[in-house]
């Protein structure tokens, strides 16, 4: 369903009159999709502009690998550590370029 949805989400974009995604971000855009990560963020759009919906399949996998890691003590203190570093990175990054985690002031 996330294939679909994207190639759905490319084709929108191709067809709507949105002069404001180029042709090469709708690729990035796509990649970043399918591989459920905010590629947006990178071409000056939101964080899943070609399908809105999996941000919740983002934060959901996200979740499950972290709840993966408390209930599963088969993995080291250390790299539980490292996981969630990555994580609190990757909000600061996304903090620090879109200047929240809110929807974009108008």
């Amino acid at each position: 369903m996330v294939v679909v949805g994207v190639a759905l989400g490319v084709v929108a974009s191709q067809v709507a009159l949105t002069p404001s995604i180029a042709l090469a971000d709708v690729s990035i855009l796509a990649v970043g999709a399918l591989l459920l990560l905010p590629l947006g963020l990178l071409v000056g759009q939101e964080a899943f502009a070609i399908n809105n919906p999996l941000w919740s399949l983002c934060f959901e996998m996200v979740a499950s690998v972290v709840y993966g890691c408390v209930a599963r003590r088969n993995f080291h203190f250390w790299y539980e550590m490292a996981a969630i570093a990555l994580l609190v990175a990757g909000l600061f990054l996304v903090v620090i370029f879109e200047g929240g985690i809110g929807l974009p002031a108008s």
